[in-house]
């Protein structure tokens, strides 16, 4: 079999939902800090998923967390690859 018989695919990871402690854990800042700044319009708005549950998009968490670097402003340690971050 020549190269060409392989198709090269592209995995579409989903989007997922963080939850409270996995977003402090991500961010390395306070519930309250968090509260602050989603508040002052500073960081993503959090997710009714139900009626006493909230998460956050791990996209819009990693948005904001390069914007964040990018600026020079050391708030968080990292942004996380979705494959690898615990559910």
């Amino acid at each position: 079999m020549g190269t060409s018989d392989y198709t090269t695919t592209t995995q579409v990871v989903p989007d997922r939902l963080v939850r409270l402690p996995e977003l402090i854990a991500l961010t390395g800042v306070s519930p309250s800090s968090i509260w602050r700044w989603e508040r002052q319009g500073e960081f993503p708005a959090r997710i009714h998923i139900g009626a006493r549950a909230i998460g956050w998009r791990l996209s819009d968490i990693n948005k904001w967390l390069s914007a964040r670097c990018s600026e020079g402003q050391p708030t968080a340690p990292h942004t996380v690859d979705p494959m690898r971050a615990a559910p």
